[in-house]
């Protein structure tokens, strides 16, 4: 059992690292909107990718919104997902 465990645990140690994330607010006008890749540009160049449907109906270039984003690093590049878009002030 020992003999297992041990790589298994090394191995986690080693990954964990790796594997960094934030979560974070982004408060932007919108750019550009594509909701069949259910995907929103900001004017600060980012996109960010919404991983549940979002109503984009109601939502225009041009509007403020403010993003729930979380992001990782995933040793390939770092990851923007957003959780959430709301209309902000």
């Amino acid at each position: 059992m020992k003999t297992i465990a041990f790589p298994i645990i090394a191995a986690a140690i080693m990954i964990a690292p790796t594997l960094a994330w934030a979560t974070f607010d982004v408060t932007d006008r919108i750019r550009s909107i594509d909701a069949r890749a259910h995907e929103i540009q900001l004017r600060n160049g980012q996109y960010y990718r919404f991983l549940t449907d979002v109503k984009f109906d109601s939502f225009k270039v041009g509007d403020m919104v403010r993003i729930r984003v979380h992001a990782y690093d995933n040793n390939i590049g770092l990851m923007n997902h957003a959780e959430y878009v709301e209309k902000a002030n």
